[in-house]
């Protein structure tokens, strides 16, 4: 192997209701047919559960580039995992997911997943992609929010764990389709509101976002970049406010009514516990208990594409 070269493969087999792995059969047999793929790929490897990977420390000691392949949960995890080991070099992105935000953010034109690892060889571009931190314990590149939408994913999490041994629940749509349930009945049902330090005002969510975008791609801060060292934080008092925080590709929200930059550290002191998403991934019972949130710019990544 090139010492130019080491790219390793991390892959999330459910990502895409199972598109992982038909991805993880075409990158095998891509290199194995090709000497200039084969030569520059050190490991194709998948994740578990928790989004470890058996060769990890291999992975940090040498690779050059990290691609993952998944969802922003995926790359939440992973993200994190490198973090742990002190990898300082390159990541890429293969979208997987579902809303595939950060994605979007990076700009990546590339559609084949073979076509990229080429690129990477060949003539990769770079952007930088700031690393946030939360308490010191976790890492995020996409966004905190706490309370209503945090309680929509608790709520659906807590709803596939107590399913996942029955058959039928394995058909992706019946997934889909349950967690259209949790959101109508989030809707309807959840009434618990949230107050920030000292202030007398109170809110259904509270978000810290990095990117441009927000929930399946809505446009959150059109003047926001990736690795301008800040944050968007916003206040949303209603339910009806955040719907319409989700659907205002149609301009029906208006972030500079509830929307500013902050620079870090930040810090959030809610009166009570609340509930926590990082990423798409659900942090509620990881910070059962807690009422401040110190964030702090980390670190910044390099992002091939």
């Amino acid at each position: 192997m090139k010492d130019s070269a080491g790219i390793s493969v991390i892959i999330n087999p459910k990502s895409g209701n199972g598109e992982g792995v038909s991805l993880s059969e075409k990158i095998h047999a891509a290199f194995a047919a090709t000497p200039g793929l084969r030569d520059n790929i050190l490991f194709v490897e998948y994740t578990s559960e928790t989004g470890d990977c058996n060769n990890i420390q291999k992975i940090v000691e040498g690779s050059k580039v990290v691609l993952i392949c998944g969802g922003d949960g995926t790359i939440h995890q992973v993200v994190n995992l490198l973090k742990r080991y002190s990898y300082d070099r390159s990541i890429s992105i293969f979208p997987v997911g579902t809303g595939n935000d950060l994605y979007r953010n990076i700009g990546s034109k590339e559609k084949d997943v073979v076509g990229l690892l080429n690129k990477l060889i060949v003539s990769p571009e770079g952007r930088k992609l700031d690393i946030f931190s939360i308490n010191g314990k976790i890492y995020f590149t996409n966004y905190v929010s706490f309370g209503y939408d945090a309680y929509v994913i608790s709520a659906y999490v807590a709803l596939v764990n107590r399913l996942k041994g029955y058959r039928v629940f394995r058909l992706a749509l019946l997934k889909k389709m349950l967690f259209v349930l949790v959101g109508f009945y989030s809707v309807a049902f959840y009434n618990r509101r949230i107050s920030e330090g000292g202030s007398q005002a109170s809110y259904i969510n509270v978000i810290v976002n990095n990117l441009r975008t927000y929930a399946g791609g809505s446009i959150f801060d059109s003047n926001s970049s990736l690795d301008d060292g800040k944050i968007e934080l916003s206040f949303v008092s209603s339910k009806m406010e955040y719907m319409k925080l989700i659907l205002n590709r149609f301009k029906f929200f208006d972030s500079r009514l509830s929307n500013r930059s902050a620079e870090p550290p930040l810090v959030l002191r809610f009166q009570s516990s609340v509930p926590v998403q990082i990423d798409g991934e659900d942090y509620s019972s990881f910070f059962r208990e807690c009422t401040e949130f110190r964030i702090l710019r980390d670190s910044v990544m390099s992002v091939l594409v």
